[in-house]
């Protein structure tokens, strides 16, 4: 979730620190420990450009549950992809939790997921060929589900109909959701 390579193995150019968090000794990567710290969606309508969306770890403290995006243009270097400068380590949202998935919508569009922190939600920010909306549409999960604890994992059905979130903790838990 902090560095990109090329398909030779190489670094992209301008493809490490995807998040402005530097690493340290103890977390190699402000990704590191993230349940699900990196999603690669496509562009819509767009063959040669990815979002590479990136999720800080609960570690990082004050800096944690914080989501961010760049964008990867593999029609730059030679066809080997660089991050767009101008597109790199932006934030989206933060008081997060480690969730995060991605489902394909029905007009060209993709909705990338995640829950909050503070309370159980599910947050879903529309994908275009414009960009990420940064105003999520915000669906209350209720007080008795798996989304009160920071970390899990948030997965869709293969139709994209359901979704399943997990917490990890000393109370493991799931919750079945509708999604439309």
């Amino acid at each position: 979730g902090s560095t990109v390579w090329d398909r030779n193995g190489n670094i992209m150019p301008n493809g490490t620190d995807l998040t402005p968090f530097a690493p340290t000794a103890v977390l190699p990567s402000p990704t590191a420990s993230t349940t699900q710290g990196t999603l690669i969606v496509p562009v819509p309508a767009n063959t040669s450009r990815y979002f590479v969306f990136s999720m800080t770890c609960l570690e990082l403290g004050t800096s944690a549950l914080r989501l961010y995006y760049s964008v990867v243009d593999m029609s730059l270097n030679g066809g080997l992809g660089d991050i767009v400068p101008a597109e790199k380590s932006i934030l989206v949202d933060s008081a997060l939790s480690e969730r995060m998935t991605a489902v394909v919508g029905q007009w060209c569009n993709i909705w990338l997921l995640t829950s909050t922190d503070a309370g159980p939600a599910i947050k879903a920010y529309e994908i275009t060929a414009n960009g990420v909306n940064p105003v999520p549409v915000i669906s209350p999960a209720g007080p008795n589900t798996s989304l009160v604890d920071a970390l899990g994992v948030l997965k869709a059905s293969p139709d994209g109909r359901k979704l399943v979130a997990t917490k990890l903790s000393i109370l493991n838990a799931v919750t079945l959701f509708d999604f439309d």
